[in-house]
């Protein structure tokens, strides 16, 4: 979660407990807190995180972002990214795993990767749409 986002939540907290807007002090020490918290992020490498958190848990980043590996535009076209998502997300939750950003990343392809050899990719469902016998004039 951004810095951002986290203060906009802590205000919003902040708001509904105390039935008042923060004044400037607190504000201030929030501030610091987070930049401090940001700072031991950046020095330990990635934060790890739920994969609800990460920013391959959005659909179209996570396209937008495959879809320059050509490689794996190639071998895995028409996979359902979304049912990957929704699978890291269950899995994530159910047994509190966590990892970084990058290494969700990783986790999807290997899940992706392992379910084409096992013969069990999950493919977007084709709808064809049937003609009818029935024109409009």
């Amino acid at each position: 979660m951004s810095q951002l986002k986290k203060f906009q939540n802590w205000i919003s907290s902040y708001e509904i407990a105390n039935d008042i807007f923060p004044d400037s002090k607190a504000i201030k020490f929030k501030i610091k807190e987070l930049l401090k918290e940001e700072v031991v992020e950046k020095k330990s490498g990635s934060k790890k995180i739920y994969f609800r958190d990460c920013k391959w848990s959005d659909y179209d980043t996570l396209r937008k972002d495959l879809a320059t590996d050509s490689n794996f535009v190639k071998e895995y076209a028409g996979v359902d990214l979304r049912a990957y998502i929704d699978s890291a997300i269950a899995w994530s939750e159910t047994y509190s795993k966590l990892s970084t950003d990058r290494g969700w990343l990783v986790t999807l392809k290997n899940w992706m990767r392992i379910a084409k050899r096992e013969g069990r990719l999950i493919m977007k469902q084709v709808i064809e749409k049937k003609q009818s016998a029935y024109v409009n004039h």
